[in-house]
């Protein structure tokens, strides 16, 4: 998975790329309990994992996808690929969780493979295109809403969105806005007046 292009320091990014890692790890030892035949405890991790993967799956798609698709259109063939990925994924995971155990091998494979074409494309996508923080609170609502959280919009959470413009005439004005949540934006704007 990523861990090279500092997309993870946003904070929507940072916990999509968590339940990741928490779904490769509980999905991974449901597969080991399926090859020692205890179903049992291969059901039990199933469960948590389709605890994680529904909300997570609704977060992205009506947070994070949603926005990109409208700042980018042509992201939008991608993004309805990995939809069709989370729809394959929801429904194997409700089938594992039924007792078809048999299909921890491809659900595991399927998952793999969704969350590397995330992680090295979309997520860095994301963050090289988002640039504004205010889009970047909708998601965060949009996400939470998705789980069936609520958002405090409390001051002083931190965005870390630097703006400093340069306007040729020896001033410089820099502006920290800080809201609370890091989502790690930099924006350097030069406007020359050539007389």
């Amino acid at each position: 998975m990523c861990q090279y292009c500092g997309c993870h320091e946003n904070t929507i990014i940072g916990r999509l790329a968590d339940e990741h890692v928490e779904l490769i790890n509980l999905t991974g030892e449901m597969l080991r309990a399926v090859t020692a035949s205890d179903s049992d405890h291969a059901g039990a991790l199933a469960l948590k994992a389709r605890d994680i993967l529904h909300p997570h799956t609704r977060a992205e798609e009506q947070g994070l996808f949603t926005a990109l698709r409208a700042e980018e259109e042509a992201y939008g063939e991608a993004i309805d690929r990995l939809c069709g990925e989370h729809t394959m994924l929801d429904g194997l995971i409700d089938r594992i969780v039924a007792g078809e155990l048999h299909l921890g091998e491809e659900f595991v494979h399927g998952l793999r493979e969704h969350i590397d074409r995330e992680e090295n494309s979309l997520f860095p996508a994301s963050v090289v295109t988002i640039t504004d923080g205010d889009v970047w609170d909708r998601i965060e609502a949009d996400d939470a809403a998705a789980r069936g959280e609520a958002v405090s919009d409390e001051a002083g959470h931190s965005h870390g969105h630097s703006h400093s413009h340069g306007h040729g005439h020896g001033q410089s004005h820099s502006h920290e806005h800080t809201h609370g949540h890091t989502h790690g934006h930099s924006h350097s704007h030069d406007h020359s007046h050539r007389g």
